[in-house]
């Protein structure tokens, strides 16, 4: 693995010396593909244009494919370029390359498979998907919306290998950890569409959350058990980041847990107490756009609340309950802008 490794600090200097040019799409790009815009993004928006259950299955595959993620991080104890090249034993005796570093490149948990490649692998399959099949439903030529769903997978396709690129490029992971959770999240991608979401209640969602939870302590706990230390990566990243404060609190393994959940359990619960309509609406083109800007930008408003880091465990609780926000927005503003017309008729 060290020889490989070797090999590919080789190919992300040359990158970086290559195209020194690229630094600013290419940020863009890693911070467009964040596994937070699957909820500040891909979750609002397939809720209210796509419909209810096309939300949902975003949101699941989403968390499942984060939890995944983050399982199989402490279990392959992977590496990360930046901190690698400076404590690999395989540079003794030379000069060892250089690595430029960025505002995101010092992440904290482990680096393989990449997070960032997994989930936008996966959530962004399951938003094409629904795109795809609201495409087919409203274009009345069928050549024309054959030829536009091609044209989404395509994009699709670039959009993924760019966020590969792009966190290669930011010296945040190795190319076998992008390819390796890019194919993992497409898996599981296509495994989660043929989940009946219409037919999970407030339960399911409870019982998704906690064993989530508890499956995440579990593995934390084992591992120390066997005598590691789960905090490894952590001490890596602040000692061979060039600035201290480009190691994030909101990069670690278990805010990304908290995040599933606090969205998970509070989609479930909303679900639950208001008459969603799961289906797909034909139409109302205006009110479906309507609700889909003021969920994102709710959102957004949302994720740009302060949250305090002093105490760890309380910046846990607050970041579940900060994306448990976007899933009540999510679903409260969408079910009120959609009934809006039908309650003037009532009238």
């Amino acid at each position: 693995m060290d020889q490989l490794q070797r090999a590919e600090i080789t190919l992300l200097q040359s990158l970086q010396q290559t195209f020194p040019d690229l630094e600013t799409p290419m940020l863009a790009i890693s911070r467009f593909g964040a596994p937070r815009n699957a909820f500040l993004l891909c979750f609002p928006i397939a809720f209210c244009f796509f419909g209810a259950r096309s939300g949902l299955q975003v949101l699941w595959v989403a968390v499942i494919s984060e939890w995944l993620n983050s399982v199989l991080k402490w279990l392959m104890i992977g590496q990360r370029p930046y901190w690698w090249v400076m404590e690999s034993n395989v540079y003794t005796g030379e000069e060892r390359p250089f690595l430029k570093q960025f505002k995101i490149t010092c992440e904290t948990g482990p680096g393989c498979p990449s997070g960032h490649a997994m989930v936008a692998a996966s959530v962004w399959f399951v938003f094409v998907a629904s795109l795809n099949e609201y495409i087919m439903s409203e274009v009345r030529s069928v050549q024309r919306a054959k030829k536009a769903t091609r044209i989404t997978w395509t994009i699709y396709s670039l959009f993924i290998v760019l966020v590969c690129v792009s966190r290669v490029y930011t010296a945040t992971h190795f190319p076998h950890q992008v390819i390796l959770g890019a194919l993992t999240g497409i898996i599981v991608a296509a495994e989660t569409r043929k989940l009946s979401v219409e037919n999970y209640g407030f339960g399911s969602y409870f019982l998704g959350g906690l064993f989530v939870l508890v499956s995440i302590f579990l593995e934390y706990y084992l591992i120390s058990l066997v005598g590691l230390d789960p905090g490894w990566s952590m001490k890596l990243a602040l000692k061979r980041c060039v600035y201290r404060e480009w190691v994030h609190m909101d990069t670690t393994l278990f805010y990304a847990i908290s995040r599933d959940v606090g969205a998970f359990f509070f989609a479930g619960m909303m679900c639950s107490c208001l008459t969603v309509k799961y289906d797909r609406v034909r139409g109302q083109f205006a009110k479906k756009l309507t609700a889909t800007l003021l969920t994102v930008a709710a959102a957004h408003v949302i994720e740009s609340m302060y949250v305090p880091r002093g105490y760890v465990i309380l910046f846990y609780i607050l970041g579940a309950l900060k994306y448990g926000l976007v899933s009540i927005s999510t679903v409260g503003l969408n079910q009120a802008v959609s009934s809006y017309g039908s309650q003037n008729q009532n009238l």
